[in-house]
Parts: C-alpha cells; sequence; structure tokens
C-alpha cells in the first residue's frame, strides 16, 4: 500500500516521508493512503488547509518516466 507519512513540525503538518509498504519507525501525526505517483514524489507535494497538493508551478513526473530513471 503506497503511503504518505506525515508529522507535525513547528505546529504545520509536513510530509516526511513516502513509499510502499513502509515500517513506521517513529510517531507520525498522520498516515495518508495514496497512489505511487504522488508517494514516490513527496518534494513535489505541500499540506495546504489540511489537504495534500502539489506545490504551485510544479508538475508530478509520469509514471513512465519515473521508472526509467536509474539511481546509481
Amino acid at each position: 500500500m503506497w503511503a504518505l507519512l506525515i508529522k507535525e513540525i513547528d505546529g504545520q503538518p509536513v510530509i516526511v516521508k513516502g513509499g510502499l509498504n513502509m515500517m513506521v519507525d517513529d510517531n507520525y501525526s498522520a498516515t495518508i493512503i495514496t497512489d505511487e505517483q504522488h508517494a514516490r514524489q513527496i518534494d513535489k507535494l505541500e499540506i495546504v488547509n489540511g489537504e495534500i497538493r502539489v506545490k504551485d508551478g510544479v508538475e508530478l513526473t509520469p509514471l513512465e518516466t519515473l521508472n526509467e530513471i536509474i539511481v546509481k
């Protein structure tokens, strides 16, 4: 299951982890079930008025492109 893990930092909710079948290793304020495309690109997401959204001026990379990226 793809998910986002949220923590309160300085009184604001912040997405700190995203992934598949993650082990919860700390105290988080929320866990949100999401899709693979969002969970793999948490640096492009923000929480505004309690809702997860893509940051202004940013687009999510399609999954096909993400799957072609080789991490060394």
